[in-house]
């Protein structure tokens, strides 16, 4: 066998070792990527148990902490709910002390203003009555009622009635303000207005009132004061037999302020 043949043969030789070698390698290649696989499979596995048991007190820990959130949170709601309701209360309860307030220094104001014009305002009244002889004919009387501003502002479109009669209930209970017939004045602080009974008494008439039977004289005195409101007053006296003196009747002495006419 020549030296070709015998190398041939040792090649060959050769590469059935090294397929043989191959195989074997690659069977335990196969095996060792196997068991690679099963540890790297069970190896996942411990550690996915180990992350659910880890996961679990996490978890609680979360839950835990979303509740007490929550609970603050509520509590805060609770907190700020009860401090809008106090703040709500204390807002109407200031309201109602402002509004209280404001009407009661209204109403002091309006009592100031209404006292202010009551001080300030014109009161016209009777103050003297009198029997004198009439111009025209002296042996007959008239009577005469003189009328004094004792206001401290003037009396504005002041005018005044008067009438007499024997009988008492004759007298009405008003006076139509237009019987006056006069022109009105304006009566100054102090100033001082009369009126007149327009009949003369004849002296028999006046011996009857000498003798004691009475003759009313009655009337009514307008006028207006400086805040625009009007007003009257109502007047009623019977000389004495002296004919110096005058009472007052039981009827017609009164005025606009006094809410009653009698």
């Amino acid at each position: 066998m020549d030296d070709n043949s015998k190398f041939t043969l040792i090649a060959k030789r050769i590469l059935r070792e090294l397929r043989a070698l191959n195989e074997t390698v690659g069977a335990n290649l196969l095996a060792v990527q196997k068991q690679v696989e099963k540890q790297t499979e069970a190896t996942h596995k411990a550690e996915d148990a180990v992350q659910k048991e880890q996961s679990l007190p996490e978890a609680a820990l979360i839950l835990n902490a979303i509740e007490s959130i929550g609970r603050d949170y509520r509590e805060s709601q609770r907190a700020q709910d009860g401090h809008h309701n106090k703040t709500f209360w204390v807002s109407v309860v200031g309201v109602m002390v402002v509004a209280a307030y404001t009407t009661f220094t209204a109403l002091q104001w309006f009592d100031l203003r209404d006292n202010f014009k009551v001080e300030q305002r014109a009161w016209v009244v009777p103050f003297d009555l009198s029997a004198e002889p009439f111009t025209g004919d002296p042996i007959k009387t008239i009577f005469k009622v003189l009328f004094k501003n004792t206001g401290r502002t003037p009396a504005l479109k002041t005018h005044a009635w008067i009438a007499a009669t024997p009988d008492l209930q004759s007298i009405p209970v008003t006076n139509p303000e237009e019987l006056s017939g006069a022109d009105a004045m304006i009566l100054g602080p102090n100033g001082i207005g009369n009126t007149s009974t327009q009949k003369p008494y004849p002296p028999e008439a006046i011996q009857l009132i000498k003798k004691g039977v009475r003759l009313y004289i009655y009337g009514t005195i307008w006028y207006q004061d400086v805040f625009g409101k009007h007003h009257w007053t109502q007047f009623c006296y019977y000389p004495g037999t002296d004919l110096k003196g005058f009472g007052p009747c039981p009827i017609h002495n009164t005025c606009d302020d006094c809410g009653t006419t009698k």
